[in-house]
């Protein structure tokens, strides 16, 4: 069979088993309609008579009479069923043969209708010697008629399905005529050109003038389409295997890829540029002056008309900070522009933080060093008579030599917790243990300036922490409170439970924390007061370790002002099950 008629069987099967579906899926969907139609009609007759057996007003003389008006109005079988199976009212049935009829409380539409209220069953009817649709329709409102049955012959159904497949079996032989010529000419046209090859080829075998040569120059064509088939094929793989490996790398580069054609629409992005960008649904096909409305990238491609490659860093303050570096390009050949952009926001931060670090740092260390520096030469310089005098100076130096350790143990701890080198140790621990152990502590500073400290946390809070973090946290927090509290005082220690959570309160009597300072009052060397700060000898560090410590054991701390006056740090612990 030669490649004209193998296209032509292909063709001519493919088509003829396509139109035979349909026509298969049509019948059996038309069948399947009508019968849903037949049900949907059926269930809202029988929910009419229902209604009419429920209502008090209408007198039933005979149910049989009764069921034969129904039937009249309504053109189906009507059956009246009590809840044992009685039948005692039949449209199709003298009323002297209903005694005759079976029980019918086992018949599939009862037992459904028991079951869902409603009940549907196709089946041969040995009353009416035909196949009948069955729907029963259960009530409690019809005094003692328990069923409503609706009967129909599927009689009609069946002439109006074999009218259809009778016009369903003619637009198949019609659709089989037209694939048989429409598979003729496909099958001619596609092989035309590849005759004209094999009469090309009789002809070279001729003029050769060598028997039997027309094989061998078939043979030699055919020979020759095979090594460029296989050649192509490599090409075709490769270029496959290229592709592919661009779009994983696309898929996967951190930088933001978008390639905007001239009509400004993106023709290739990659999902990095939708994350960078915060954007759900940028897409091939979008235009980007419309989907990206970040001004600085907007500026960076009117201004990129050339082949050298524009170069800028652009920063986004609203609604939040980000700052990216971003380069396009233009090609004039194809007209289209290439951004390639890369998020930088954390480069900036830890750029601004390590800054403002350097000059906190600067600025905390300058003051002790200078009293040092001045107490010191004062000594040397100066000839000191009184021993008074001698110790006011040692003591400024002793004073201040103390700040500056404290400042420099204060950065190390936050250095080894802000790299990740502090270990936690993730364990079971009594909250009213450890808060008694820290007042313990503190307690003389807090005698110094005649504050009492109340813990009222229950002695049977358990919590899941790090011993050692979680002393430091509440330490920094009591200790905060006894130099920012008046002289006669009194700090509270409080702990709720709050959805599976323990809320740690450390409560004062100062001056409270102002709205606007509330969130930068965990930053480093951040002060309300500066002066009262530094005559209270803090480092300006204490809350920035408890942030730090609490963000390593993803705990939430923040503050709150107490009225009428006041502060209560607070930290969110996991309860222990």
């Amino acid at each position: 069979m030669d490649i004209r008629w193998r296209i032509f069987w292909s063709t001519f099967l493919l088509t003829s088993m396509t139109v035979l579906s349909l026509g298969y899926l049509l019948l059996e969907r038309t069948g399947d309609y009508l019968l849903e139609q037949l049900d949907s009609e059926l269930t809202s007759e029988a929910k009419g008579a229902i209604f009419i057996l429920s209502n008090p007003d209408y007198k039933i003389s005979s149910y049989q009479t009764l069921s034969r008006q129904l039937s009249d109005s309504y053109g189906f079988r009507v059956s009246l069923i009590k809840s044992n199976g009685e039948v005692v009212g039949d449209s199709d049935v003298e009323e002297e043969d209903l005694k005759k009829l079976d029980n019918h409380y086992n018949r599939p539409e009862i037992q459904a209708a028991i079951d869902n209220n409603i009940g549907k069953a196709t089946r041969y009817s040995n009353t009416l010697k035909t196949d009948m649709r069955y729907l029963a329709l259960a009530s409690n409102k019809a005094g003692e008629i328990s069923f409503v049955r609706f009967a129909v012959p599927l009689s009609e159904i069946d002439a109006t399905l074999l009218v259809l497949q009778n016009s369903v079996y003619g637009f198949l032989f019609v659709s089989l005529l037209i694939a048989v010529l429409l598979s003729y000419l496909l099958s001619r046209f596609l092989t035309l050109e590849y005759i004209e090859l094999i009469s090309s080829a009789r002809k070279l075998a001729k003029t050769s003038g060598m028997k039997g040569s027309k094989r061998a120059a078939v043979e030699q064509i055919s020979s020759n389409l095979i090594e460029i088939q296989g050649a192509l094929k490599k090409e075709f793989t490769a270029i496959a295997n290229e592709r592919n490996q661009f779009g994983n790398a696309l898929e996967e580069m951190g930088q933001g890829v978008i390639s905007i054609n001239k009509n400004g629409i993106i023709e290739l992005t990659n999902p990095a540029a939708s994350k960078l960008l915060g954007l759900d649904n940028l897409s091939v096909g979008d235009s980007f002056m419309e989907k990206v409305s970040i001004t600085g990238l907007q500026d960076l491609i009117r201004e990129t008309t050339s082949s050298e490659p524009g170069l800028d860093e652009i920063e986004i303050h609203h609604p939040f900070y980000r700052a990216f570096i971003a380069s396009a390009s233009f090609n004039p050949d194809t007209e289209e522009s290439l951004l390639v952009f890369s998020d930088i926001t954390r480069i900036k931060k830890l750029e601004s933080a390590r800054s403002d670090f350097i000059g906190n740092v600067s600025h905390e260390l300058r003051t002790p060093i200078s009293v040092l520096l001045a107490s010191s030469e004062t000594i040397l310089n100066t000839d000191i008579k009184k021993e008074k005098d001698l110790r006011q100076f040692i003591k400024a130096i002793h004073r201040n030599s103390e700040r500056l350790k404290n400042l420099v143990d204060d950065l190390l701890h936050l250095s080894r917790i802000e790299g990740g080198s502090l270990n936690m140790n993730i364990e079971k621990i009594n909250l009213d243990h450890i808060v008694e152990s820290t007042i313990l502590n503190l307690e003389q500073e807090a005698l110094k300036k005649s504050i009492r400290i109340e813990s009222q946390v229950d002695k049977r809070i358990e919590v899941l922490s790090d011993f050692i973090s979680l002393d430091i946290i509440i330490s920094n927090y009591l200790n905060n409170a006894i130099a920012y509290s008046p002289d006669n005082s009194n700090i509270l220690i409080t702990a709720e439970e709050i959805d599976e959570k323990i809320k740690l309160s450390v409560k004062d009597e100062g001056e409270g924390i102002p709205e606007n300072y509330k969130d930068r009052v965990f930053q480093r060397f951040f002060r309300v007061d500066k002066g009262r700060s530094l005559n209270q000898g803090g480092t300006g560090l204490g809350l920035s370790i408890v942030r730090n410590l609490a963000s390593t054991l993803s705990s939430p701390v923040g503050v709150e002002n107490l009225e009428p006056n006041g502060a209560s740090f607070w930290i969110e612990l996991d309860k222990s099950t």
